[in-house]
């Protein structure tokens, strides 16, 4: 908390000294599950009142160089309060219709691509996890390039990938080589359309961290996949006070550990009273063919969303979890946590949250 708070007071003198813009942003949120055995959590979440602190704050560094060139420097806060760096790029315009990203940025193939850390920019309390979580490499080391034409656009993207994620029965470290992908989309400002595919050669590793009778110190696997393909698209559409989001997506490898996934989301929303949004979505595991994370989920939620202002929002989320396929037999054998539930383990559940999201 002191590192995060001391960077935040250095950044302001920064911005104040040399005119680079900034922005803070993050999340606060209260959770609960309606489990009734005390020793399983979903996404961290129990029984008992979960205060998640300022869960994804972070600060964000823009500087213009020029008319056509902008620097981008973005840290965030990881699981155990350190910071960490999450973008550092150049975005050059080489003309109206093509634009250039060297760096640390941001996988560009989601529908929330560019503000997947930042809670204030999107609609749920969290993304739909059955596809954010299941796809979950958000930044690569690399270029990207856009070509736009009138409202029609592409990307090209290629580069390396590193990250690491915390779950409740293991911690998993993702690096990917050869990252290699294509988006071709639509957007007239209220339509966004696109398709996306992506190809990489991925390591992944996982690290006990919830075994009973097993030294958890000791216990790591590490899976190479040489033919990994993700294939995705998504649609976002606001009409009056209306608003869609919806996207599916598919990987698939001869690797066994991580053979096929595929899972997709609905999401339909209204605005009324000013104010205030409602949301209804609907989001589902459809294939798993996983030895990683066999377990495959549905997830019906209601989002409540409160404007305080233009930078401060409220959002109160009720979510029902069902468990389609309930495996207990993982990488590690009998586990806990979010992709893996112990035997005996209810087949549904509920979630209630409650969160003040911000960016200023």
């Amino acid at each position: 908390m002191f590192n995060r708070c001391l960077f935040f007071i250095l950044s302001l003198f920064t911005t104040l000294a040399y005119g680079v813009d900034i922005n803070f942003f993050g999340q606060a949120r209260l959770s609960k599950s309606s489990l009734d055995n005390t020793k399983i959590t979903y996404d961290g979440i129990g029984n008992e009142l979960t205060f998640s602190g300022l869960e994804q704050s972070g600060v964000r560094l823009t500087e213009k160089v020029d008319d056509l060139t902008q620097a981008v420097f973005q840290v965030i806060s990881s699981e155990d309060n350190n910071l960490r760096l999450d973008l550092l790029q150049i975005n050059r315009n080489l003309n109206k219709n093509m634009r250039l990203r060297l760096g640390l940025q941001r996988m560009p193939n989601w529908l929330v691509s560019e503000h997947i850390q930042v809670a204030a920019l999107y609609p749920w309390i969290d993304p739909p996890k059955e596809l954010y979580d299941r796809m979950a490499i958000r930044s690569f080391n690399g270029a990207s390039f856009d070509l736009i034409f009138d409202k029609f656009y592409a990307t090209t993207f290629l580069g390396d990938a590193r990250q690491n994620f915390e779950f409740d029965f293991a911690d998993i470290s993702v690096s990917a080589q050869d990252v290699t992908g294509l988006k071709l989309g639509y957007d007239n400002g209220a339509v966004n359309f696109f398709v996306s595919g992506m190809t990489a050669r991925p390591e992944v590793i996982l690290k006990a961290s919830s075994l009973s009778g097993i030294s958890v110190s000791t216990v790591a696997k590490s899976y190479m996949i040489n033919d990994y393909f993700l294939f995705n698209t998504g649609l976002s559409w606001f009409f009056g006070d209306n608003m869609i989001y919806t996207e599916y997506a598919s990987t698939r490898s001869s690797t066994r550990e991580y053979e096929h996934f595929e899972s997709a989301y609905f999401t339909y929303g209204r605005k009324f009273l000013e104010k205030f949004t409602l949301l209804a979505t609907y989001s589902t595991d459809l294939d798993v063919r996983s030895t990683i994370a066999p377990s495959a989920t549905a997830t019906y939620s209601t989002d409540l969303n409160y404007q305080l202002n233009m930078n401060n929002l409220l959002k109160f989320s009720f979510k029902h979890v069902d468990f389609k396929q309930n495996r207990a037999t993982g990488p590690f054998g009998e586990t806990t946590g979010l992709l893996n539930m112990a035997a005996g383990s209810p087949n549904n559940f509920n979630i209630f949250s409650a969160g003040w999201a911000f960016i200023f």
